[in-house]
């Protein structure tokens, strides 16, 4: 049977990402990775923001959804106007380049 360990410095977040706890769990320990907060001009960011978050595997890699879950934009949403909507479709994308840079990392 292998042993698995949280690498030496498990608050060492992928650049770009904020970490959360280590979580122990089979077939590692795992911690959610979150990306930046992006918020929308004129909107409350607790109403309207586009963040990205994936699962990392304490050997580095990044769940791909086979285990937990693949990495996700989250968004939570609001009336928008125009210049919101697009405001919100560039940090969609920003969000999107974020997940495409960790994935393609690892």
């Amino acid at each position: 049977m292998t042993t698995y360990t949280v690498p030496d410095d498990p608050n060492a977040a992928t650049p770009g990402f904020r970490a959360d706890e280590w979580q122990d769990d089979v077939p590692l320990p795992y911690r959610i990775l979150f990306g930046e907060v992006r918020a929308i001009d004129g909107l409350d960011v607790n109403l309207v923001c586009v963040q990205a978050t994936a699962i990392q595997y304490s050997d580095g890699h990044i769940d791909d959804g086979s285990v937990h879950e693949p990495p996700h934009v989250y968004l939570r949403d609001d009336a928008l106007s125009t210049a919101q909507a697009r405001d919100l479709a560039a940090a969609l994308i920003e969000a999107a380049d974020e997940l495409d840079r960790l994935t393609s990392d690892s």
